[in-house]
């Protein structure tokens, strides 16, 4: 089943993995502006997803995000030709960020986390939590079973790192990097109202309460 808002696969052969293409999403001039789905950040892009094998789920985050892109031919620079778009959020949506809980043995989604901010990586721990960050910056860390907040706080800055998990002496900690990234600015443009920190690049480091 297809998760985030696309127009530009219309069917695939599943065993070949083949699919076919959109033939009114082809730039055939220059000016042409298209409605295209998802956006370039796409809706599954560099953000890692997780696996847990306690659940056996995979843990996605994804973006509702399309985008109005323009191609152009920059002369000044040279003849270099390309696209200028702008990211909308997907019709019908209010959210920008999901995770999605999809089981790995059926495929079947299990839940959807749905937020106002862009998504970043995951990372599932053997605590039964998924951790994640967001644009806003905030850091957050959802129940596997049942996608529920159970713990969040608020950094200096977007969390634009990959979550990771390890133990010292028995003692869990959850670490993650915080500060600007290439694709922020572009998510945050479609919430205007949200508004994180800016401070500078940072990682943080997060102790697990200690078992009894």
């Amino acid at each position: 089943s297809e998760t985030t808002e696309q127009n530009v696969v219309v069917d695939m052969d599943l065993e070949s993995g083949r699919y076919v293409m959109n033939e009114e999403l082809v730039y055939t001039e220059l000016g042409q502006e298209m409605f295209i789905c998802p956006s370039a950040g796409g809706g599954k892009d560099w953000q890692a997803s997780t696996y847990s094998p306690d659940t056996n789920v995979m843990y996605y985050p994804l973006q509702n995000l399309c985008m109005n892109a323009l191609s152009y031919i920059d002369e000044p620079a040279g003849g270099d030709n390309g696209l200028d778009f702008q990211f909308v959020i997907t019709p019908g949506e209010e959210n920008v960020g999901t995770i999605w809980a999809i089981s790995a043995e059926t495929g079947e989604v299990l839940w959807i986390h749905e937020q106002r901010a862009a998504t970043i990586s995951t990372v599932a721990t053997a605590g039964g939590l998924v951790f994640f960050g967001d644009v806003d910056g905030y850091f957050k860390a959802l129940d596997q079973e049942s996608g529920e907040v159970v713990w969040q706080t608020r950094l200096p800055a977007s969390v634009t790192g990959y979550p990771v998990s390890y133990e010292v002496d028995g003692r869990q900690y959850v670490a993650v990097a915080v500060g600007g990234a290439l694709i922020d600015g572009s998510y945050l443009g479609v919430t205007p109202e949200l508004s994180p920190g800016r401070g500078s690049n940072s990682f943080f480091v997060f102790a697990l309460p200690e078992s009894e």
